[in-house]
């Protein structure tokens, strides 16, 4: 059986330390031990949180009604030297998540039952990392992200994934382009377990790994050997990026409305509408950001056709209008 453990708060600082050893990316299967405490940490810490991005598919096995999310419960484990996150729900022991793929990913003995309804989900890193390897990804700490999320002072009633301040200066979006070309999928949270690794399949990631390499190399033509380019020219390669981030998820594999806006974002930063030279802020940030992610999801490809090009240059005039 395994063994649950909590770990210290030296314990934990200990873990920040080793992780700020390491490169910027970090291969989970050349540091399995480290690295799967620090995924499993993040998993654990975000359970039952409004950061939880895996409670919305988690349903009682026989009323089919969608769990609660407080009742949702999770520990850190460790089994013959493998560390791992059991999440189990209060009053519930016939559970089904409602996620393609992520059954594969849940270890066998510890989390069905004999009727093959779930009883608790128990994920180990590592295993995982090697499943995820036979579609031809590898998973990888991004050890900013980590520092940032995992041992950024963590709060359970703030909302991690969401438009911030620190994505954007960080150029994340950059990074991300080099991920996919690289077929690196970050593992550090339930958005990664749920969002990306869940139902991930081999032909999609060469896919990615393409367009990851077109958009690199379009990022850096964009940025030149600008260290630290101003906010306002952030803005669209920050929308890019979260794009990006979608179509790296399996549910939106090959999704023509988000490669249809990301073409036109590129296209902006190809053709240098906004000029990342000029030493610009912002007096606040464009409303025409997030109506623009929107669009990309939305389903119906002729709407998105239609307005995407206006939706682009209004965030234009809006940067602009911003801009001092």
């Amino acid at each position: 059986m395994f063994r649950v453990f909590k770990p210290s708060a030296k314990e934990i600082e200990n873990l920040r330390g080793r992780l700020l050893q390491l490169p910027e990316v970090t291969p989970l299967l050349t540091e399995p031990k480290l690295a799967s405490i620090i995924a499993a940490l993040g998993i654990h810490q975000e359970i039952g949180t409004i950061n939880d991005e895996l409670a919305r598919f988690i349903y009682d096995a026989d009323t089919s009604e969608k769990i609660p999310i407080g009742r949702i419960r999770s520990e850190l484990i460790e089994y013959h030297g493998y560390v791992g996150v059991r999440i189990w729900v209060d009053g519930h022991s016939r559970l089904d998540l409602k996620l393609n793929g992520i059954r594969e990913l849940l270890h066998p003995t510890f989390s069905f039952n004999r009727d093959g309804t779930i009883q608790q989900c128990v994920f180990f890193p590592e295993s995982i990392a090697k499943i995820a390897g036979l579609q031809g990804a590898e998973l990888v700490l991004v050890r900013d992200w980590a520092l940032n999320t995992i041992f950024g002072g963590f709060d359970r009633s703030k909302l991690f994934y969401e438009t911030n301040a620190w994505e954007l200066v960080q150029q994340d979006a950059v990074r991300y382009s080099r991920l996919l070309e690289n077929r690196q999928i970050a593992f550090l949270g339930t958005h990664d377990l749920s969002a990306h690794i869940s139902g991930i399949l081999h032909t999609p990631i060469d896919e990615l790994q393409t367009l990851g390499s077109r958009t690199r190399q379009r990022f850096e033509n964009y940025f030149g050997q600008m260290k630290r380019p101003s906010v306002y020219s952030l803005v669209l390669p920050y929308a890019a990026g979260v794009i990006l981030d979608d179509l790296a998820q399996p549910r939106n594999y090959g999704s023509p409305s988000r490669q249809f806006v990301l073409e036109c974002i590129m296209d902006l930063l190809d053709r240098r509408v906004i000029d990342p030279t000029e030493s610009k802020l912002l007096t606040r940030f464009p409303d025409g950001y997030e109506k623009l992610i929107q669009l990309a999801r939305e389903t119906d490809f002729q709407k998105v056709q239609n307005e995407t090009k206006a939706l682009c240059r209004a965030l234009v005039l809006e940067l602009n209008q911003f801009a001092v």
